[in-house]
């Protein structure tokens, strides 16, 4: 951070911290992203700055919150010990196009904010709601959304961190630092959007573990995410290895065909070989066989593997738990009449925001 950037945002705190009529004010950190070439991001401050930032918040920077001069008086954070604040916002790397403009839409009765990513800023998703909501209920909030987005648009989401913020006008402003971009190209707004319900119990984790499996940088860890998918209902090792077994002749997506085919040639039970050379594995390594991560053979294999392990999985979130790929439900909305609780149409409210609502 250059010393010119420094005593800018010094400035700032010192006139909040000394207002004449003598109130604490958490420091506008909205104020701080708007400013030139500022990235700050949680331990890039420098010793002087943070401790500066210290006295005039009054707290560590990271339970700071931005407000107006005239909600903040007596407000704090903290509510029973639980930091809490109205907007929840988490910095994203998105492995999908995003939005080039903000966005509102509606998510179990709360409102979804995203946020387009510049040079300076991330890709971000927001909440907001009108008491107070802690990291914990935000968050989860957030992550229960990203999961159903990351299905829709069949590619995963990084949450990169997470913050918060209290003015009602708009979500916090979340600094790129140094953490990786998106190298994604940014689009117009989907004209419309398809989230899943999940209503069966177990969907929310179904769809926590497949974005889980495509978000990971990992091949192996992916494979792993995908596999425990079954297992949510069936716990033991010969029924998920059945399961797959009966389903193989239900793929349809050439990479996942391609490798049954290949995997043919040598292995006389393709259920047995994803859970003994794929799950068991990756998951221990006490025993044989196991996969090394310093084996090339055995990533490369793994990264074959892949492909049909995401299929399989998904094939079993749409028979089990009701969770339709995006191409059937595309296809069920073109052979209905259009409509459905899951699909979300894009309009432009009279102040000129684009926000998303209900197409059924």
């Amino acid at each position: 951070m250059s010393q010119e950037t420094e005593r800018a945002i010094l400035s700032h705190a010192d006139k909040i911290h000394d207002r004449p009529d003598n109130r604490k004010c958490p420091l506008n950190i909205d104020i701080i992203f708007k400013a030139k070439y500022v990235r700050l991001v949680f331990g890039t401050i420098g010793g002087s700055l943070a401790s500066r930032l210290h006295k005039c918040l009054q707290g560590p920077p990271w339970k700071t919150r931005p407000c107006s001069r005239d909600s903040c008086a007596n407000s704090s954070p903290f509510v029973n010990g639980v930091h809490k604040m109205k907007w929840t916002n988490v910095a994203v790397k998105p492995y999908f196009s995003w939005p080039k403009v903000q966005v509102e839409l509606p998510f179990e009765g709360k409102k979804i904010v995203l946020q387009p990513g510049t040079d300076i800023l991330s890709c971000a998703v927001s909440t907001f709601n009108t008491t107070d909501m802690s990291f914990n209920e935000g968050g989860t909030l957030i992550s229960r959304f990203l999961s159903r987005l990351a299905w829709s648009m069949d590619g995963g989401v990084v949450e990169l961190f997470i913050t918060g913020s209290s003015n009602p006008a708009h979500p916090g402003f979340l600094g790129r630092g140094n953490f990786e971009t998106s190298w994604w190209a940014p689009i117009e707004p989907w004209d419309k959007i398809y989230l899943p319900s999940g209503k069966h119990a177990n969907a929310d984790l179904a769809l926590a573990l497949f974005r889980e499996g495509l978000s990971v940088n990992s091949a192996p860890f992916a494979f792993l995410s995908f596999f425990k998918v079954i297992n949510i209902t069936l716990s033991e090792g010969l029924p998920q290895k059945d399961w797959i077994n009966a389903n193989l002749s239900k793929l349809w997506y050439r990479p996942a065909v391609d490798r049954i085919r290949e995997l043919n040639k040598s292995e006389s039970d393709i259920g047995e070989y994803l859970y003994r050379q794929g799950r068991c594995a990756v998951a221990h390594a006490n025993m044989k066989p196991l996969v090394n991560p310093d084996s090339y053979n055995d990533r490369r294999r793994l990264q074959l593997d892949l492909p049909l392990m995401k299929e399989i999985s998904a094939l079993f979130m749409e028979q089990e738990f009701g969770l339709l790929r995006d191409s059937v439900f595309w296809k069920n909305l073109r052979d209905g009449d259009g409509k459905s609780p899951e699909l979300l149409k894009k309009m432009v409210s009279q102040d000129g925001k684009i926000v998303y609502e209900v197409a059924g």
